[in-house]
């Protein structure tokens, strides 16, 4: 699970008009775990770790 500011970090990224491959390039995650956080809405809070 992503932190939120990783979350913002995509968010922001896709707003700059970057692939959801160089974004996963860039942070070092897959392109699923982009896309999956990328179809997200804008609000969504992480659940904290337990």
């Amino acid at each position: 699970m992503l932190k939120k500011g990783e979350i913002k970090m995509i968010k922001k990224f896709l707003a700059e008009g970057l692939s959801k491959s160089a974004i996963a390039r860039k942070l070092g995650i897959s392109r699923d775990t982009v896309r999956r956080y990328a179809n997200l809405p804008d609000d969504y809070i992480p659940p904290p770790y337990q």
